[in-house]
């Protein structure tokens, strides 16, 4: 879990164009261990964030070479280097970090900074620690583009990728409102969740590892990220009333419901051919969860994962 202070969500969440830097706080990562219900905080060791470590979406991938080894790909909203933040936005960089099953400690690899890098909200990242995709949410950091996507879908947030070699450049571009990411690795099949279209887009991986568009999927409410399990279902975090959310992003206390959706696919090939099964498999009134951004499914155990940026808690669902 990528984890800070609730409170400074409402002042320092660049996704949210809350940019007083003077409120932004270091994160940090954490554990749960479903087994033994324990939650363990994570050391970073390797790099000094002098601008901050402000955590949001991240990928943890098994090392190609060493199953014993993680590739963490962590989203940090840097406070600008120079500048107005209410001017030029964030400096938000991805920061790829290397441990061990089992560890506490984690070593930082490299800052990969680039203009492609622009509003980055979720990452997926391949086994190598050298390559990953990332949505932007928004088309611009601030500006008058930047509020009317606030209340309008502009098709104007997009899918960049980026390889630590060769630099980075954009996946998928023109997309309304991208917001969760997910990659199932078993079909090589990318899933972009469109936030307030509640639509969900699948794409299939290019020889140059951009994305083509082949479906759309219509879950019907505002949603968050996304996560494939292990039998290849797409979970997506949705909230049932999206105005109320938004009050919750700036007060941090109002109790907004969430839910949790399950789409499973089954040879989903063309624009008019796939098929896919849509459920409703939980929803919150806000009281325990505090508005979920982000659901997991554990199907081994049947245990669902709901946690949010606000969310002063994990949220452990037996299904």
């Amino acid at each position: 879990m990528a984890c800070t202070d609730v409170s400074s969500r409402k002042r320092w969440l660049p996704n949210m164009r809350h940019l007083d830097k003077g409120g932004m706080v270091d994160g940090y990562l954490a554990t749960y261990d479903p087994d033994t219900s324990k939650i363990n905080h994570i050391d970073v060791v390797g790099k000094n964030f002098t601008r901050g470590f402000s955590l949001h979406g991240f990928d943890v991938v098994h090392s190609a070479t060493n199953s014993s080894e993680l590739f963490f790909y962590m989203i940090n909203h840097q406070i600008p280097r120079e500048g107005n933040a209410w001017k030029v936005g964030a400096d938000s960089v991805i920061e790829i970090l290397k441990g061990a099953v089992g560890s506490s400690t984690l070593r930082h690899v490299m800052t990969v900074e680039d203009p492609v890098i622009m509003t980055p909200n979720e990452i997926v990242g391949t086994s190598d620690g050298k390559s990953f995709w990332f949505t932007n949410d928004h088309g611009s950091k601030t500006g008058w583009i930047r509020e009317l996507e606030m209340v309008y879908p502009v098709p104007s947030t997009s899918v960049g990728y980026c390889h630590v070699d060769h630099g980075c450049k954009v996946a998928a571009d023109k997309l309304p409102s991208s917001n969760g990411l997910a990659w199932d690795r078993k079909t090589d099949t990318f899933y972009v969740g469109s936030t307030p279209r509640g639509t969900i887009g699948v794409f299939e991986r290019q020889s140059d590892n951009t994305l083509a568009f082949k479906d759309a999927v219509t879950i019907g409410q505002v949603m968050d990220n996304l996560s494939v399990d292990s039998e290849g279902a797409v979970w997506a975090a949705t909230f049932p009333k999206s105005l109320r959310v938004l009050k919750r992003f700036r007060d941090t206390v109002t109790n907004a419901p969430s839910a949790a959706f399950r789409v499973s696919f089954d040879n989903v090939t063309t624009s008019s051919g796939g098929k896919h099964e849509i459920e409703r498999v939980l929803e919150d009134d806000g009281s325990i969860v505090g508005v979920a951004t982000s659901v997991a499914h554990d199907p081994r155990r049947g245990l669902v994962f709901l946690h949010g940026l606000t969310s002063p808690r994990l949220a452990v669902c037996r299904i």
